[in-house]
């Protein structure tokens, strides 16, 4: 029996698209061809970052999103850097929302302090962060930078405010140290 050329190139393009198609159908999951596709663009993102090209880096990480996949969690990750270094914390941190739990917590709370470290932020936006419900370790971070922010902008009076409006399970040993120097200071 002799197969014709056509059904042979039909069996071997169906065996090797197969998995290809298959990994692409498969909701967020990038196909090794979407992956090889974003990987010069990535490469050339993650030197923008370097080099202090924030934009550029945004630009070629959404051109992987828009045009490839928007699956690339690499891509995501460096528009949330590129945004970050621009100071766009609350863009940055919208898109930081769409990234799996592993990837989002460091790099959420590296913004969040980032943001209190590089503006006057509202009381509110701080609060609703404390409220969200971050471990322990995470709240005691936010809350002591932003202490520490309000007393270089508007001195120890505001900082010793803020902090005794706060609700005292909030305030660990550390936290209550601070306040008390705030007093002093005050």
């Amino acid at each position: 029996m002799r197969v014709s050329q056509s059904v042979v190139k039909s069996i071997a393009m169906a065996l090797l698209l197969g998995p290809i198609s298959a990994l692409a159908g498969q909701g967020n999951l990038v196909s090794e061809v979407q992956r090889f596709r974003s990987y010069p663009f990535i490469d050339k993102a993650y030197q923008a970052l370097r080099n202090d090209e924030p934009v550029e880096a945004e630009k070629l990480s959404r051109h992987v999103l828009d045009e490839i996949s928007p699956h690339v969690i690499e891509a995501r990750v460096i528009v949330v850097q590129a945004l970050d270094q621009q100071g766009l914390y609350k863009e940055a941190l919208d898109m930081a929302a769409s990234l799996p739990p592993g990837d989002q917590a460091a790099l959420v709370q590296s913004l969040r302090l980032n943001w209190i470290n590089q503006g006057d932020l509202s009381a509110a936006i701080v609060e609703g962060w404390l409220a969200e419900g971050a471990d322990a370790a995470q709240r005691e971070q936010v809350l002591r930078s932003y202490a520490q922010r309000l007393h270089e902008l508007h001195g120890p009076i505001a900082a010793l405010r803020w902090l005794q409006g706060r609700p005292a399970s909030e305030l660990t040993v550390t936290a209550l140290l601070e306040r008390s120097v705030f007093a002093e200071q005050a």
